[in-house]
C-alpha cells in the first residue's frame, strides 16, 4: 500500500484486520472521486441508511451508531466521530443456553485519526500506537511522557471505560431442524471445531 508491504490481518485487531475500504457509489447523491479520512464504523450504517432513505428510527432504540449521511452527500467535511471501536475474531462456545461468545469482554481497539489503543479481555490498556508515525504498529507509547500522547491515551481510555462490563449475548430464535444439521457429540467437540483460537 503506497509502496509499503502490509501484513495480513483478517480477524485480528491490527489495522489490516479492522481498517477496511468503505466505498459509496450513488451518482447524483454522493460526489464522485472524494477520499475521506472521516471516522466511521459498522454501527453507523443503520442510522446513515435511515437518514438517506428518509426513515425515522424508534426514539427508544439505544444505538451506538451515528449517521454520516451529511458527510457522504458533501454537506459536512467530517463525521461526528471522536473515536471508533473494533474487535478481532469472535470465537463462540456451545453452552446449555446455546451458542455464546467465548469471552465476557472481548479484546478490542479504540482509535481516533492518529492514535490507537489496544484494550485486553481484562479491560486494561495493552498498548498505544501512533498510526501516523508507526503504521506497522511496532512502538508501544503507553508509558510515553509526551503531552500529546498522554492526552490521546486519556481520551481513548475514557472511551474504553464507557463500555458495558460484559459484551452483549446474541439472541437466537429456534429454527426448524434441517436435513444438513449435524449435532456435535459434545460441547467440547463443538468448541474445538468452531473456536479458531484453540486450533
Amino acid at each position: 500500500m503506497n509502496g509499503r508491504e502490509v501484513r495480513g490481518g483478517k480477524a485480528t485487531t491490527w489495522e489490516s484486520g479492522v481498517n477496511i475500504p468503505f466505498i459509496v457509489n450513488a451518482p447524483g447523491i454522493v460526489p464522485a472521486g472524494i477520499v475521506s479520512d472521516a471516522l466511521s464504523d459498522f454501527t453507523d450504517l443503520l442510522p446513515t441508511f435511515a437518514e438517506l432513505g428518509g426513515a425515522e428510527l424508534p426514539e427508544d432504540w439505544q444505538m451506538d451508531g451515528k449517521s454520516i449521511a451529511s458527510h457522504l452527500i458533501g454537506k459536512s467535511n467530517d463525521s461526528e466521530r471522536e473515536w471508533i471501536m473494533a474487535m478481532g475474531g469472535h470465537p463462540a462456545k456451545l453452552t446449555e443456553r446455546g451458542v455464546e461468545p467465548m469471552f465476557e469482554f472481548r479484546d478490542r481497539v479504540i482509535r481516533d485519526k492518529q492514535y490507537k489503543l489496544y484494550v485486553g479481555k481484562d479491560r486494561q490498556p495493552e498498548k498505544l500506537i501512533d498510526l501516523h508515525a508507526d503504521p506497522d504498529e511496532k512502538i508501544d507509547l503507553l508509558s510515553s511522557a509526551d503531552a500529546n500522547v498522554i492526552a490521546a491515551k486519556d481520551k481513548l481510555m475514557a472511551a474504553a471505560a464507557s463500555f458495558p462490563e460484559k459484551d452483549a449475548r446474541p439472541k437466537y430464535d429456534p429454527t426448524p431442524a434441517q436435513p444438513w444439521d449435524k449435532t456435535p457429540k459434545s460441547m467440547n467437540d463443538f468448541n474445538k471445531t468452531y473456536n479458531p483460537e484453540k486450533q
